[in-house]
């Protein structure tokens, strides 16, 4: 269906592809994956022919239909949900609108010749519509807004009415709509809760076209994807099976290689010390050319460049109290309207480990803008225990660095009496090193703020952590290095996220919010995830 023949693509002075070879057919199912900066989007932008390639062919079968979910905020105009979803499809709600205004004309002509023209348009368009599947379009938008989370009031609302996140979602639900032969999507879980993640898994599954997706959501691709191509130093590598078995494939390849490159070594040195021993000799120095000719002619194997990672641990914090965090009939509402409820006390230990769950919209950042002080409880107690020192990193944390900033500065001005040495130490750390410290906070990439913000929020020990999102633009090699961090971290954290493989290795309890009210699991998510599913049994 797609062929890429040598083809390389320079990005803002970067080599993002140099001389590759790829192709995608009909029904695969493709996670690109790599580092933040790569080029994974770049690519995708290429195969929509959005951006331009240097050198070498790409190939697209004729009649290949193509769509692309970027991570860009769309541009909708000022109409309802429902109208904004059926202008994916302009002629078939034309047709439909015409077939019953010539179905009402029908009723009222008389003169034969002007009904048969009108039966003739009128076979013709229900024919069409047919053909389309257009009785089962509107069940399919139903259907998929529904998956994504809307509900029957919001396909009325403006569109200007949803949030960023929403339109993300609005503009996914588009896509799927289309069902195109190959579906691109870059980083589609990024504004999903677990529910509507969960959908997009079964639904992406069945789906009878092509995927191919950057996502660095672990059991997202495992559960989606049955081919992994990785892009690192301008090449692609492909691995069949999900993200687990590439983790497998890939580390048995590198001891294979590392194998073979020892191997070499150990030869090349041998046939080295006989040229050098014999070069000058009257008998043997034929023997030693043709040799030193041979070691010339070897292709070299070359050990893959370790693709660079941040590095952290946050800093020994001061023991708190027992008791963390107590809060006790706490109620929420919101011009008059319930948010939640929480008819008991809730104790917050130390060592507490919390994941906060729920659909979009049912209060967990609400909540915990409340714990940090920046909501107001309608009417209930937040008590916090005996030394405890917070610390929050916001869903928006990157929003609020200084964008007129150099790196360095932004992290002067939290610690001025940091030495310039302290400052590149920890900068490093999170892979802003040399030259980029001067770089502006403005220009970096989604990830790169990420990074940085992550890095301010060590500047203070804390015992109790909140972090809303804080995986959200961290490619998989840093999200390792969070996990193991918060692993290893002794205090308290409660974090709100979407991604179960982080939830599932970091948390020991589970906060519900549903039905406007907290149900509190006392286990990991994944024994969180049995007993919901014996829930649904009963």
């Amino acid at each position: 269906m797609i062929k890429l023949t040598d083809l390389s693509v320079d990005f803002s002075h970067q080599q993002v592809l140099e001389n590759v070879n790829w192709f995608i057919s009909p029904t695969d199912k493709v996670g690109l994956i790599g580092a933040n900066g790569s080029g994974k989007s770049v690519l995708m932008k290429v195969l929509v022919k959005e951006e331009q390639f240097d050198e070498g062919s790409m190939y697209v079968a004729p009649g290949t239909s193509i769509t692309y979910l970027s991570q860009e905020l769309p541009v909708f105009n000022k109409r309802t949900l429902i109208d904004e979803v059926k202008n994916t499809f302009p002629e078939i709600f034309a047709m439909e609108e015409e077939l019953n205004r010539v179905e009402e004309q029908m009723q009222v002509v008389t003169e034969d010749d002007k009904l048969g023209v009108l039966v003739e348009r009128y076979s013709y368009l229900l024919e069409e519509l047919d053909r389309q599947n257009a009785d089962t379009l509107e069940r399919d938008m139903f259907k998929v807004l529904k998956g994504l989370g809307f509900s029957d009031s919001d396909v009325e609302r403006p569109i200007g009415d949803f949030s960023g996140g929403w339109q993300m979602r609005i503009a996914l639900a588009k896509l799927l709509l289309e069902k195109p032969n190959l579906l691109l999507l870059d980083e589609p879980t990024n504004h999903l809760d677990i529910e509507a993640i969960e959908w997009l898994e079964s639904y992406l599954k069945a789906y009878e076209g092509a995927v191919i997706l950057v996502s660095h959501d672990r059991r997202f691709l495992d559960n989606v994807v049955t081919r992994i191509t990785e892009l690192q130093n301008a090449t692609l590598s492909d691995y069949p099976g999900n993200y687990s078995t590439f983790e497998v494939l890939k580390e048995r390849n590198n001891e294979s290689l590392a194998s073979a490159h020892d191997r070499q070594e150990k030869e090349l040195k041998k046939m080295q010390t006989f040229v050098d021993r014999f070069k000058a000799s009257a008998h043997r120095s034929s023997q030693a050319k043709s040799r030193e000719r041979m070691m010339d002619k070897i292709e070299k194997i070359e050990l893959p460049k370790n693709e660079q990672t941040i590095y952290f641990r946050f800093p020994n914090p001061p023991a708190s109290g027992k008791t963390v965090l107590r809060l006790n009939d706490l109620q929420k509402s919101f011009n008059g309207r319930e948010i939640f409820t929480v008819n008991q006390e809730i104790l917050i230990e130390r060592g507490d480990k919390i994941a906060i769950l729920g659909g979009n919209g049912v209060g967990k950042t609400t909540l915990m803008k409340m714990l940090i002080g920046e909501e107001q409880a309608t009417s209930g107690i937040i008590e916090f225990g005996h030394n405890v020192n917070l610390g929050y990193f916001a869903q928006n944390q990157a929003e609020k660095l200084n964008m007129e900033n150099i790196i360095l500065d932004e992290i002067y001005d939290m610690v001025p009496d940091y030495s310039l040495t302290q400052v590149r130490a920890l900068l490093a750390r999170f892979l802003f090193r040399n030259e980029r410290v001067f770089n502006e906070v403005g220009l970096l990439s989604g990830g790169e703020k990420s990074r940085l913000a992550m890095a301010k929020m060590l500047l203070s020990p804390t015992n109790l952590i909140l972090m809303d999102e804080p995986t959200n633009h961290l490619d998989i090699p840093s999200k390792e290095v969070l996990i193991e961090a918060l692993k290893e971290f002794p205090e308290t954290f409660i974090v709100i996220s979407h991604d179960r493989d982080f939830i599932a290795r970091t948390c020991n309890k589970i906060f519900e919010i549903s039905d406007k009210k907290i149900t509190i699991y006392n286990e990991n998510y994944d024994s969180y995830l049995e007993k919901k599913a014996l829930e649904k049994t009963k």
